[in-house]
């Protein structure tokens, strides 16, 4: 007999307790994002518990995801949340940031109109980083829990 889902979800509750057991080896393995964040130190402890919450949310999900893909969303989410909320929900609208043309206007919310316009080399650096990069649609899915 199958395992009900309560059970199931009790049991990925519990895989997903574990792993956050390891927040000292992930913080290590943080590190090499450090250059993406602001720098100061309530941004770094953002980002760290970000990252800690959106694993812990995709291994209950049953989904675990590569942890530098994660980094990534966990930097988009803190440092630009309106981008993040945004992409969450229209994932593919991140190929418009390698748009050139003004036929971007329409799908993208004014406040972001001019991020999307004119992406700053910190937005680049973390959608195109070469750990867990590029930032694609599929990652923001993945990542988002919407996959």
């Amino acid at each position: 007999m199958a395992a009900a889902p309560t059970e199931q979800r009790i049991k990925a509750a519990a895989t997903a307790r574990d792993q956050l057991g390891k927040h000292q080896e992930s913080e290590h393995a943080l590190t090499k994002f450090a250059a993406l964040l602001e720098p100061n130190p309530r941004s770094v402890l953002r980002f760290t518990m970000a990252f800690d919450i959106l694993r812990a949310a995709r291994l209950t999900e049953g989904r675990p995801i590569p942890a530098d893909r994660l980094a990534l969303w966990a930097i988009i989410t803190t440092r630009w949340p309106a981008l993040a909320d945004f992409l969450q929900r229209r994932p593919d609208a991140v190929r418009l940031f390698l748009s050139r043309d003004d036929a971007l206007a329409d799908p993208v919310p004014t406040d972001l109109r001019a991020l999307f316009a004119n992406p700053g080399p910190e937005i680049r650096a973390v959608f195109n980083h070469s750990e867990g990069g590029p930032v694609t649609a599929d990652v923001i899915r993945e990542c988002s829990g919407v996959a």
